[in-house]
């Protein structure tokens, strides 16, 4: 992948954003954007061109299925590489 590309790191955890943002940056990533949620995160996604888009899974406002399924819908986002993350351990309720 293009380590030049735009990145987009959504996450409503300031410090597991930090922790994937100082990791791309070590491979490579220079160009790295954070939202603190789904929904910021959408609009981010609906004004800039990405790369490659990380997302946590659950999130206010808007979680991470949610962008998922705007994304796909999008013109500038249904072809992004998205990968899903969550601090969660297992499927059942909590």
């Amino acid at each position: 992948m293009d380590t030049s590309a735009p990145v987009l790191v959504v996450d409503d955890s300031l410090a597991i954003r930090n922790l994937v943002v100082k990791h791309l940056n070590a491979l490579g990533f220079t160009n790295v954007d954070v939202a603190e949620d789904g929904q910021s995160g959408l609009e981010q996604l609906r004004a800039k061109q990405y790369g490659l888009l990380i997302s946590d899974w659950e999130m206010p406002n808007m979680g991470g299925e949610e962008l998922l399924k705007a994304a796909r819908q999008d013109a500038k986002g249904h072809k992004l590489p998205i990968i899903m993350i969550t601090a969660k351990t297992s499927r059942g309720s909590s």
